[in-house]
């Protein structure tokens, strides 16, 4: 579900995760919404009653991935890197 991106209310739980996989070199943890932070944050709701992420965020998210998995195709060597 998607909340206030752009006070980012989950931003400590993130941070956490964020150094649980640095520090165990086990994950390539990707921002796929990090970039629609100061967007209008229910604009991706998929209803105002609804919070999960519509077509918008999907759509966004998709572009983030693909060209992460492009960049990992053409330089295997960067996997452990953040996009």
């Amino acid at each position: 579900m998607l909340f206030d991106l752009a006070a980012h209310p989950f931003r400590p739980v993130h941070l956490a995760i964020t150094d649980t996989c640095s520090q165990t070199e086990i994950i390539d943890l990707w921002e796929t919404l990090a970039g629609r932070a100061g967007n209008n944050t229910p604009e991706l709701w998929v209803h105002p009653t609804d919070t999960h992420p519509n077509e918008i965020a999907h759509k966004f998210a998709a572009g983030v991935i693909t060209q992460r998995l492009e960049t990992l195709l053409r330089n295997p060597e960067q996997s452990d890197s953040a996009p």
